[in-house]
């Protein structure tokens, strides 16, 4: 089944703007406003297929928007606009979960995007802006069993834009002999972009 929501307007809603959890459904929304929801945030996408085409989603709580485990998503043309007060995310992404962004803009958030990389995460950014937000971070996370082989993150940024925030790169690897997990973290500046990249697509 598919369907198409276009030209609303979700707003002032306690438990998220759109919270759209069904995996039978391909879902499609248009040139929709989403704004001043609390407690969840904006919109959160679960284990289905969804697309956001000229969206704006603003002023919610926590992050603009959620994509869990499982769901598969692209954004294009859509903006997010965050607020001044608290700490709030643009973009947040599950582990095992795909998401392509093309042509959007992130601003006004205190982490622009909180991404966790696993074997089955992919996050394809291409002409996306970030401002107004101190960081960017992604954990890329290793179980025991993915350690015996190779692991590359699926992973493109295609003129990312971020002029004045910082990159975080968090490494998480499990250890197949007690199961705890080692940390390893690296910083880069916004004029350190290309190293940045470099080191995900490495890491």
């Amino acid at each position: 089944a598919e369907a198409i929501v276009r030209n609303s307007h979700f707003h002032h809603n306690a438990g998220g703007g759109i919270v759209d959890v069904y995996p039978e459904a391909k879902v499609r929304y248009e040139n929709c406003l989403i704004e001043a929801d609390t407690w969840r945030g904006g919109v959160e996408f679960h284990k289905g297929e969804f697309e956001m085409h000229d969206c704006v989603i603003r002023a919610n709580s926590k992050a603009a928007i959620s994509v869990a485990k499982g769901a598969k998503v692209r954004l294009v043309g859509c903006q997010f606009i965050g607020t001044e007060d608290g700490d709030s995310r643009g973009l947040s992404l599950a582990a095992d979960s795909r998401l392509k962004i093309e042509n959007c803009s992130f601003s006004v958030f205190t982490s622009g995007l909180s991404a966790i990389l696993t074997k089955g995460t992919k996050l394809d950014l291409e002409n996306a802006r970030f401002s107004k937000s101190s960081y960017l971070q992604v954990t890329v996370k290793r179980f025991a069993e993915d350690t015996s082989s190779p692991f590359q993150p699926m992973v493109s940024f295609e003129n990312l834009q971020f002029p004045d925030g910082a990159f975080i790169i968090r490494s998480m690897t499990q250890d197949p002999a007690n199961q705890g997990w080692k940390v390893r973290e690296q910083h880069f500046s916004s004029n350190e972009m290309a190293e940045f990249v470099a080191a995900l697509e490495n890491s």
